[in-house]
């Protein structure tokens, strides 16, 4: 849709007090909100997480849930007919509440194996997220389905691309870092391509192509990877960032055009 020309507020709508988690939008135009409940995400579990749905066109509230056993709020994600969400209680075990999208009742509850972090949603329902020891897949009636573990680093963001090919980056190891590519039902390594350096991504292009931003963690060049769904590299593109640090690949547009993300230390933005 086009944006208005100029930014105004339309409405406001106060939900409680505490710390802002995440927002979600579905195709309804109902917006979805988490926080952390009584202030810092230092307080103790008894303050509990939100999650509300709000009427994007007006800001009326339509329902709003609360997590007692909840101390820390995380993505949320719209899987079909439904929202999840994923929080910490006390003993660190990561929690995935699925939630109606209706009426905000939570329809099941269970722990995510090892972790929760980064997660994305499958065609059929399933949670992929990334654990202390590597990724797993949660499955859409919030089973434990398989824990991956790779060999090297720590894991960073998910992302899935076609059949739901799971694709990852892991931390460099004697500085080397990786791209992974998983089977969704197996969790086993279908490829891997080293890399020198820190790597940022993975992200899915339209044609199913796989990106992913090399650099050093600090200002000066940088690259963007470009790989094949099979793992074939494609190309690397040579960025000239000087006096900037590129963190992040934001948005692959349908032209096949990168959104990157990064900031100046120099004036502290």
């Amino acid at each position: 849709v086009a944006g208005p020309l100029s930014p105004h507020v339309t409405w406001v709508t106060k939900l409680a007090s505490g710390d802002f988690g995440e927002l979600a939008a579905d195709a309804s135009g109902s917006v979805y909100v988490s926080a952390s409940l009584g202030g810092s995400s230092g307080d103790t579990a008894s303050d509990g997480a939100l999650l509300a749905r709000v009427d994007g066109m007006t800001g009326a509230l339509e329902w709003s849930t609360t997590f007692g056993d909840a101390m820390s709020t995380a993505p949320l994600l719209l899987s079909p007919g439904g929202v999840d969400f994923l929080a910490s209680d006390p003993s660190n075990a990561i929690l995935l509440d699925r939630i109606d999208a209706k009426s905000g009742a939570v329809t099941s509850s269970s722990l995510t194996p090892g972790g929760g972090w980064y997660p994305a949603v499958g065609a059929d329902g399933a949670l992929y997220t990334s654990t202390f020891m590597g990724a797993a897949r949660v499955a859409a009636d919030g089973t434990a389905s398989w824990q991956s573990a790779p060999t090297i680093g720590g894991i960073s963001t998910i992302a899935l691309g076609p059949g739901d090919l799971v694709l990852l980056t892991v931390a460099p190891s004697d500085g080397v870092a990786a791209i992974l590519a998983l089977d969704p039902a197996t969790g086993a390594i279908q490829w891997t391509q080293p890399w020198q350096g820190v790597l940022a991504g993975p992200i899915v292009c339209p044609d199913g192509s796989v990106a992913v931003l090399a650099g050093s963690g600090g200002p000066g060049a940088a690259s963007l990877l470009v790989f094949e769904s099979t793992g074939a590299p494609r190309t690397v593109i040579a960025l000239e960032a000087v006096g900037i640090t590129l963190v992040e690949i934001a948005a692959v547009a349908q032209d096949g055009s990168y959104l990157l993300l990064g900031y100046d230390a120099a004036k502290d933005h």
